[in-house]
């Protein structure tokens, strides 16, 4: 009996069934990594740390409060950082969280959109719930390398 034809069908199903597995395996480490590099750029250390000194510099110069009951919607600090003696060369924003609903807050202003899907990534994964108020960072290095940081900021009458 000639056994060749067996052992090709069973080279092809073998095969298959490889073929199968490590496509799976490649789909599944690849939505992985994604989720990681992502997680990666919203919460940049870098950036949390320059975002609490601009709080704390806020904070220090007596104008966190009078921004807490002056903001309704949101407000770009730039000014008011520069006012207080830091001049920083990224977007912060103070955000009014109006009941977990901060990517419906209008932010003027020449934002990317990849701050547009930030949003959207504090809206869905993150509870705001806690606080009325969300400073938001946004710091490029370069037109495609955005990191992102939020802290949450109390005012007190919760």
């Amino acid at each position: 009996m000639n056994k060749r034809g067996f052992m090709m069908a069973e080279l092809v199903v073998v095969s298959s069934i490889v073929m199968v597995t490590l496509a799976a395996l490649y789909i599944s480490y690849s939505q992985l990594f994604t989720k990681y590099y992502t997680r990666i750029d919203y919460y940049d250390p870098d950036t949390l740390y320059e975002l609490a000194y601009c709080r704390d510099v806020l904070i220090d110069s007596e104008k966190l409060n009078g921004l807490l009951t002056t903001t309704t919607s949101s407000k770009n600090l730039k000014a008011d950082l520069t006012e207080a003696g830091y001049d920083i060369p990224d977007e912060i924003y103070l955000v009014h969280n109006n009941k977990n609903n901060i990517s419906s807050t209008v932010i003027t202003g020449n934002i990317h959109n990849t701050f547009k899907d930030y949003l959207e990534y504090l809206q869905n994964s993150v509870d705001l719930t806690k606080s009325n108020y969300v400073m938001i960072m946004e710091r490029c290095i370069t037109e495609d390398d955005c990191k992102y940081g939020y802290l949450e900021v109390y005012d007190g009458l919760e």
